[in-house]
């Protein structure tokens, strides 16, 4: 779960060098503020625990992201940990993730329910198989 999420916050968040503006997120992109893990699907079933769905991410007005993630130790124990990183909204709700040391990802994010939730889509095949993961969280 923890590369799941990774894989989300590196998509979701943004960082890049383009403009001036990039580096200084507007206080009205949608996706500032702290949301919640509530989803995590596999082919359309639900692979998220209820440890994991206690997951949230916050991005910042000033292009910063932390990530406190849950996830179940193997011995039903819920353990959390926290990444911080940095985040840019390069544009048509495409962010960008860095999380230092040339480690970088970006995702297209649909935001819904009146821009109160979001999801990202990461299509992957493996040994012919096609599987789709769709992770969405919700603002808190």
């Amino acid at each position: 779960m923890k590369q799941i999420i990774f894989l989300f916050l590196a998509i979701a968040t943004l960082s890049s060098c383009e403009t001036n503006e990039d580096d200084n997120p507007s206080s009205s992109d949608l996706i500032i503020g702290k949301w919640q893990l509530i989803s995590d699907k596999e082919n359309g079933t639900e692979i998220s625990t209820e440890c994991e769905r206690k997951s949230t991410i916050t991005f910042s007005e000033n292009g910063t992201s932390t990530e406190v993630y849950y996830y179940n130790d193997g011995s039903n124990n819920c353990i959390t940990e926290s990444e911080t990183a940095t985040w840019e909204n390069l544009g048509s709700s495409t962010y960008k993730v860095d999380y230092g040391n040339g480690d970088t990802e970006t995702a297209k994010i649909t935001f819904s329910e009146n821009n109160t939730e979001f999801s990202i889509t990461n299509t992957d095949v493996y040994n012919g198989v096609t599987y789709t993961y769709v992770i969405t969280y919700k603002k808190v």
